[in-house]
């Protein structure tokens, strides 16, 4: 073992018993960085359902209930499968999205398809500190060339006017992942994944933000593609968040979304390539993680 491996692990068990805001996961999480640095592979993971994982606030699922308004085949409501209420919902009929019973691209799982012209649900904001957001795409469009996520095509988005607490997820004409948020005073934070997921194919982003850390992390198929400093502030500009589109109405996202899963906490990092596993093996796309 060399001086350095030594000082890193000691450093990173320094920062964990100093960081009381993290639960007891995260010494296995510093073990598993520690079977990294000694050039071990990380243990497979065994898929875990959404509902099995703390904090588990909200849950839509394209296979679960989704009611269809007055003309068959558009959703009128996305239902909250968790049972805590925040069901999204489209009364117009002219922007709700249409329902695919079977995407060949997503396994032959059901999705809900966003038009990329008016279609969009919103539901009432579940969290605004701690969260972690995971939700499946796919798409081969985008829109806007910054890495400020309002300018993109929204996947879900929290965004209100002006220099304020919102936040959101977003997909760019060339196919970055973008989650960010706003503050008091400015400036907006922004995070990005590399380019190139408006391929067509299925993939899994999952948003960690720890509020009180300051800290937020971008996995997109369970790489990690950003992380940095964020804000502290409570994320409450927009008591409303909508599903593909920016603030009700703007940018609206083309393409699919089959499932979105909000925790009211920062998942672990083993329960959440957990959660990408089940992910994974449902809508069969491929992630870097060992799964079981």
């Amino acid at each position: 073992m060399t001086k350095s491996l030594i000082k890193v692990f000691i450093l990173l068990t320094i920062f964990t018993s100093c960081n009381l805001h993290y639960d007891n996961s995260k010494t296995a999480e510093i073990l598993m960085l520690w079977q990294l640095m000694k050039g071990k592979k990380a243990a497979a993971r065994s898929a875990l359902v959404p509902a099995s994982i703390a904090g588990y606030k909200v849950h839509f699922k394209a296979d679960g209930t989704v009611v269809q308004g007055t003309a068959t085949g558009f959703v009128s409501q996305w239902t909250d499968e968790t049972g805590n209420g925040y069901n999204a919902t489209q009364s117009t009929l002219a922007r709700q999205p249409a329902f695919i019973s079977n995407d060949p691209n997503l396994n032959g799982k059901p999705s809900l398809s966003i038009d990329g012209t008016d279609d969009f649900l919103n539901f009432n904001r579940p969290v605004q500190d701690d969260f972690t957001i995971a939700l499946v795409f796919r798409s081969t469009q985008g829109s806007g060339g910054s890495i400020a996520w309002y300018a993109g095509a929204g996947l879900m988005d929290a965004e209100s006017d002006g220099i304020v607490n919102d936040f959101g997820m977003a997909l760019n004409a060339t196919g970055n992942v973008l989650v960010g948020m706003g503050q008091i005073g400015g400036p907006d934070i922004f995070y990005a994944s590399r380019s190139g997921f408006n391929d067509g194919i299925g993939h899994i982003v999952v948003w960690r933000r720890d509020r009180f850390g300051g800290f937020s992390y971008l996995y997109v198929d369970g790489v990690l593609q950003s992380q940095a400093a964020g804000n502290t502030q409570s994320l409450t500009a927009n008591a409303i968040v909508t599903i593909g589109a920016i603030d009700s109405g703007y940018n609206i996202f083309n393409g699919r979304i089959p499932e979105i899963v909000i925790y009211n906490t920062v998942v672990s990092i083993m329960d959440m390539e957990g959660l990408e596993c089940y992910l994974s093996k449902k809508y069969a796309i491929s992630v870097s993680i060992s799964c079981l």
